[in-house]
This record gives C-alpha cells, sequence and structure tokens, in this order.
C-alpha cells in the first residue's frame, strides 16, 4: 500500500513538471540577446546529458533538438517514454524564466507514407506541444505541425529518419 502510494507521488511530481535540475544561474539572471544565447547552451547542455542530439541556431540565439521517435515514445504510441518526459520536464523549466520563448516542433516524413504511419507522427508532434503547453509554456507560443523531409534542416546523419517519419524537432527562439 505505501509503494503504491509512493509511485502515485512520484507520478503527480513528473506530470507536474517537477524536475531535480534547476536552470543555472546564468540562465536566471541573464536578459537580452546575450540571455537568449547563454539559455540556448544551456538547452544544447542538456541535451547531451540526455544524449540527444542537439544544435545551436546559426544566426539568431536559438537551439534545435532531434527527438528520435523511437527513443522518445513508447512502441507505436503517441506516450512519451518516463526519461524522455524527464528531459522535457527539465527544458521546460529553463523555459519559464524567459516569457519571450518561441517553440515550432516539426516531425518530419515523405509523401507518400511508406514504412512509417503518418497519423501516429501527427498524434506524436501533438503530444510534445500539449506536453510542454501542460508544463508551463503558453499555447500561443507553441507552433505544431508536419512537413516534408525535403524541408528538414539539420545534420544529414538523420535525414534517413525524417524520411521514414522518425524525426521530430523542436525549435526554441525568441520571439
Amino acid at each position: 500500500m505505501m509503494a503504491a502510494g509512493l509511485f502515485a507521488l512520484g507520478l503527480v511530481l513528473l506530470l507536474s513538471g517537477f524536475s531535480s535540475v534547476p536552470p543555472t544561474d546564468a540562465a536566471k539572471s541573464a536578459t537580452g540577446a546575450g540571455a537568449w544565447q547563454e539559455l540556448a547552451e544551456d538547452l544544447v547542455k542538456r541535451a547531451s546529458t540526455f544524449q540527444v542530439m542537439a544544435e545551436l541556431g546559426d544566426s539568431e540565439p536559438s537551439a534545435k533538438l532531434a527527438i528520435e521517435t523511437q527513443v522518445a515514445f513508447e512502441n507505436n504510441k503517441d506516450r512519451l517514454k518516463p526519461d524522455y518526459a524527464r528531459f522535457l520536464a527539465d527544458i521546460t523549466l529553463i523555459l519559464q524564466i524567459k516569457p519571450d520563448v518561441h517553440v515550432t516542433i516539426t516531425g518530419f516524413g515523405n509523401n507518400p507514407a511508406t514504412n512509417y504511419n503518418p497519423v501516429l507522427l501527427g498524434k506524436r508532434v501533438r503530444a510534445v506541444q500539449v506536453f510542454f503547453a501542460e508544463n508551463g509554456i503558453p499555447m500561443e507560443q507553441i507552433e505544431a505541425g508536419v512537413k516534408e523531409a525535403d524541408e528538414y534542416e539539420g545534420p544529414n546523419t538523420l535525414l534517413g529518419k525524417a524520411s521514414s517519419g522518425q524525426l521530430i524537432t523542436v525549435h526554441f527562439a525568441q520571439t
């Protein structure tokens, strides 16, 4: 009985966005373009801790994460795996201190869909969008959609995953 109560408490804390990794002091205290650069660098640093591919923006302070769907989601479902949900919860803690964040979530695939389920890809994109919204990022600051793999701009090593509906990117930028 006690174990079930502790499990329920842990689940509530996880779903409420609780995280044991607070934003860095630099991310909390900085303002302006320098603050955004520090924020983007912090996002990339945290991503590498979770072995998630991430890169800094070229021309503006921003960061982009590459979510491999086979790693992030339960098999044939639109439910995030617990470890990945914790990672995204850590990211939302950083983003909550910057009210001018804009998040763009994009799933990639080929048309016609071959070797992947385009409906499932759309549901997974929506699941990431809802996760950010439920964890404190206002919905009006989150854009989500699915594009052709030809529009994917990122490491060539992930192009095959983009073509087969196994890649979602999350771009964080200042509004």
